[in-house]
C-alpha cells in the first residue's frame, strides 16, 4: 500500500437528543494494534478497539507495541506511534458553532503521531494547534508528523504536504512542501527543537523517529456515531438514523 495514500472519511453525529459536548463522540478508532487506551479526567481507562468512540479531553495512550488510527468528525485522521501519550484538550466543530470558532488542540505528552488535518484547520486555521513542552505547531491544511522525546525533551517534525509553523518563545520556522507552480521554491520538510530554550531549526534530513511511523490507512467507508451506542458502519443503501447524509460503498 502506497505510503501516504488516503481517502478522507466523513463521520455523522446524530442530533436526535440534546446532549453535552463532553458526552458526544468527536471521532472513532478506525484500526488498532497492540494496547491502546483512552481515559477521561478522574475516570478509569477504556481499552480501545476498532469503532471505539473518542471524546474531547480523552488522554490517548499506546503501549510499546501499540498503535492505531483515529478519524474525527471534521474529516481529519491521525495515527499514533508506539509508546505515545496525547491529550485532546479542545475540540469544537459542527452543531451550533460558527465555523470561525472551530477548534482542535492536541497536546503531545510523549511520543508522536502522523495526521492529515481536516475542516477545522480550514475554517479556522488559528484554532488548530498541536502542542509539546518545547514548541507549538500551527497549520494551514496539511499532512505532517510530530514526535516529542520525553527523556531528551526535544521535538522533531516532518511535513508531507501543505505547510506548518513551529514556534516557541525563542523563535519560529515554517515548513513548506513546494507545489508545481511555486517557482524558485525549495522544500523545507524537517525540523527539530532541541529544548524549551532552543529555537526551532530546519534540517535537511528525516529524523530517525519517523522511519517506522504507522501509515495512514485509506478509509473506504464512513461511520455513524450515535449517542450512547457503539459506532457502526453506514454502507451504501442505508443511512444513519436521523441523518440524510449519503454513505459511500464498501468494497
Amino acid at each position: 500500500m502506497k505510503k501516504g495514500l488516503i481517502t478522507l472519511i466523513g463521520l455523522c453525529i446524530l442530533s436526535i437528543y440534546q446532549i453535552s459536548y463532553a458526552n458526544t463522540p468527536i471521532g472513532q478508532v478506525i484500526w488498532s494494534a497492540g494496547a491502546i487506551t483512552a481515559r477521561q479526567p478522574a475516570e478509569a481507562a477504556r481499552i480501545l478497539a476498532r469503532h471505539s468512540p473518542i471524546y474531547t479531553h480523552d488522554m490517548l495512550s499506546t503501549s510499546n507495541n501499540g498503535t492505531g488510527q483515529i478519524a474525527f468528525t471534521d474529516n481529519s485522521v491521525l495515527s499514533l506511534q508506539k509508546d505515545t501519550v496525547v491529550k485532546l484538550d479542545q475540540y469544537q466543530f459542527g452543531g451550533n458553532v460558527a465555523p470561525q470558532k472551530d477548534a482542535f488542540v492536541i497536546a503531545v505528552i510523549k511520543g508522536g503521531f502522523r495526521t492529515i488535518t481536516g475542516t477545522i484547520s480550514k475554517n479556522n486555521p488559528g484554532g488548530y494547534q498541536a502542542t509539546t513542552p518545547v514548541a507549538t505547531i500551527g497549520v494551514r491544511g496539511t499532512m505532517y508528523s510530530v514526535y516529542f522525546n520525553l527523556k531528551k525533551t526535544n521535538m522533531a517534525a516532518k511535513l508531507d504536504k501543505g505547510s506548518i509553523v513551529i514556534s516557541n518563545k525563542k523563535g519560529d520556522v515554517t515548513l513548506k512542501k513546494c507545489g508545481a507552480k511555486d517557482v524558485g521554491c525549495h522544500d523545507k520538510l524537517f525540523s527539530i527543537v532541541e529544548g524549551v530554550n532552543s529555537a526551532p531549526q530546519i534540517i535537511t534530513f528525516e529524523p530517525d523517529v519517523f522511519k517506522n511511523e504507522p501509515a495512514l490507512i485509506p478509509i473506504i467507508q464512513s461511520f455513524c456515531l450515535a449517542p450512547k451506542a457503539k459506532p457502526r458502519p453506514c454502507l451504501e443503501g442505508s443511512q444513519c438514523p436521523g441523518s440524510s447524509m449519503p454513505k459511500k460503498s464498501a468494497p
